[in-house]
């Protein structure tokens, strides 16, 4: 219970999102476990799909400003939680 503990207050949040998601049971699973399977496949809060694929676009990608303008966010962010992320009450989380 420590280690849930002493995760920040949105961290806390976001934890609880991801057990319900993965039908974890912190009574019958060990926490430690299940915070650092958490944090692997935690990525952050969001205001929502396309903010991450923003996210992902600035951070991976080096276009330039006027390709941005064109860049169609919307369509890249259904593909990116297709299958490799879900999205759930504004957390973002590796699919694993």
């Amino acid at each position: 219970r420590d280690a849930v503990e002493d995760l920040s207050d949105t961290e806390q949040e976001a934890f609880f999102v991801w057990c319900n998601y993965k039908s974890h049971d912190l009574g019958e699973e060990d926490a430690d476990d299940l915070v650092r399977d958490f944090r692997d496949e935690y990525l952050g809060q969001y205001d929502d799909e396309e903010d991450f694929a923003y996210e992902i676009i600035e951070e991976c990608y080096d276009l330039p400003e006027f390709a941005k303008t064109y860049f169609d966010y919307e369509k890249f962010a259904r593909d990116l939680f297709m299958c490799d992320y879900w999205f759930d009450d504004g957390f973002v989380f590796r699919a694993a």
